[in-house]
């Protein structure tokens, strides 16, 4: 975008503002309920010709925007191409970040399907079914009426050095559309439980959940990245060991479909902030090395590998694991092919 804002350079009086500005056919025929924060526009049986709502919703930084057809999303489209979960903006010091939240017939950016994060800016659109959302960034003051400048509390961003790990359940979309809700969440509850105990005692930060996904990190100095490599590694062959154990001791449906899951790992740079947005941690680090992880377990889904390692995991601890190489792997949005291995069965 033009006249780029650098959030670090920013006044300490002024916030990061992002502007969703919606158009959205509706059927005129529906009960309509719509304002400023969000309600319920029904979207069955709309056309070309079907009149347009247009609506501005505003995020200020630690604010977030959840859209999807469950009543309790902050924009709830009565359409049965949106998911009950669809898509989810959150706003902080360093942008708006716009996230899939693994939608069936998906979320798209600037006519792009997404299956990782993406960053926006001034310019870019965005569309969920028939909505379409531009994108407006700019530095606004602080509403003391509104109480915004009381929502979040951020320190600058900075590199950190990070071993990132995505996992997520295999079929899940599948699963979805042909179990039952609440045995499904219930199922995802408990699993979502015991990965992040894994992951914490291992010394890793849960960084988000993304519908069926996990997002955990380390964080280290030079000095501690071998250790922390090895500990997303054992992490890792503790997360598919349990998932297995779930589905045969826990899973009611595992004769139709097994409960498993995938696991990536990748280390690199990346951006991190500590963005706290009423009351809790949002967005706090990213960049490439979060995005290839993302894309690995993306490449991890069509091989049918369980698990995926980039290279730069791999090497710092070569001889404590028994690797197998995978080759190089091309990862969506990059010149460049990555080195992967997986883990040698035992």
């Amino acid at each position: 975008m033009s006249d780029e804002l650098d959030p670090s350079q920013k006044p300490k009086e002024m916030m990061l503002v992002a502007s969703l500005h919606f158009e959205v056919p509706v059927n005129p025929s529906a009960p309509t309920t719509s304002s400023g924060s969000g309600g319920t526009l029904n979207l069955d049986e709309v056309d070309t010709d079907s009149p347009v709502i247009q609506e501005v919703i505003t995020l200020r930084e630690g604010d977030s925007f959840r859209i999807g057809r469950a009543r309790n999303n902050d924009l709830v489209l009565q359409n049965n191409a949106v998911s009950r979960f669809h898509s989810m903006f959150s706003a902080s010091n360093s942008g708006l970040v716009l996230s899939d939240l693994t939608s069936l017939n998906g979320t798209f950016y600037n006519g792009r399907k997404i299956s990782t994060p993406v960053n926006l800016s001034t310019g870019d659109e965005v569309k969920v079914g028939n909505i379409k959302i531009s994108i407006d960034m700019h530095l606004g003051g602080v509403d003391e009426d509104s109480g915004a400048h009381m929502q979040t509390q951020s320190t600058a961003m900075k590199a950190v050095l990070v071993t990132v790990l995505v996992t997520d359940i295999a079929k899940f979309t599948t699963m979805s559309q042909q179990l039952p809700p609440k045995e499904m969440a219930e199922m995802l509850d408990s699993w979502f439980g015991e990965v992040t105990n894994v992951i914490q005692r291992e010394g890793g930060e849960i960084d988000k959940y993304i519908g069926d996904c996990v997002m955990a990190l380390w964080r280290s100095t030079p000095e501690t990245l071998s250790q922390n490599a090895a500990a997303s590694i054992r992490v890792s062959n503790e997360i598919l060991a349990l998932t297995d154990k779930m589905s045969a001791e826990s899973w009611q449906f595992k004769d139709k479909f097994a409960w498993k899951c995938r696991v990536a790992l990748n280390t690199g740079e990346a951006l991190s902030g500590n963005i706290g947005g009423k009351g809790s941690r949002d967005f706090t680090v990213l960049g490439d090395t979060v995005n290839v992880a993302f894309r690995l377990e993306g490449v991890g889904a069509v091989k049918g590998w369980p698990l995926t390692i980039s290279a730069s995991t791999a090497e710092p601890v070569m001889s404590e694991f028994p690797f197998e190489s995978m080759g190089p792997v091309i990862v969506e949005g990059r010149s460049d092919t990555v080195e992967v291995y997986t883990l040698k069965d035992e």
